[in-house]
């Protein structure tokens, strides 16, 4: 796996602004999927930190919103977190398999 830190290191401090754009979309579309499978595998948790932690990259990289296109994929990354969270705190597995709301007991 690449790191940001990688990329810099990589790039130099000339790099080019394509490369690291493209790149950071790249990490937080791969989020997004790692995400999606972490849910569908109701593993909340794990959902939860791959949401978390590529969000902080993104705000660490482009702090200033200064690249439409990173905060279109961002913000749909942190739709998609937000469902999770909700979801993974709403929903708690039964000892008989299956799920039951946390809120409502049901």
């Amino acid at each position: 796996m690449i790191t940001s830190a990688a990329c810099s290191r990589t790039l130099g401090s000339g790099e080019d602004h394509e490369v690291r754009k493209n790149w950071t979309i790249a990490r937080l579309a791969t989020a997004i999927r790692d995400l999606a499978g972490a849910a569908e595998d109701s593993n909340w948790s794990s959902a939860e930190r791959i949401g978390r932690r590529a969000i902080r990259t993104a705000e660490r990289a482009y702090p200033n919103g200064e690249d439409q296109d990173i905060w279109r994929v961002l913000d749909i990354l942190k739709k998609y977190h937000r469902i999770g969270v909700d979801r993974g705190d709403r929903w708690a597995p039964r000892p008989s398999g299956g799920f039951r709301n946390r809120r409502s007991g049901r």
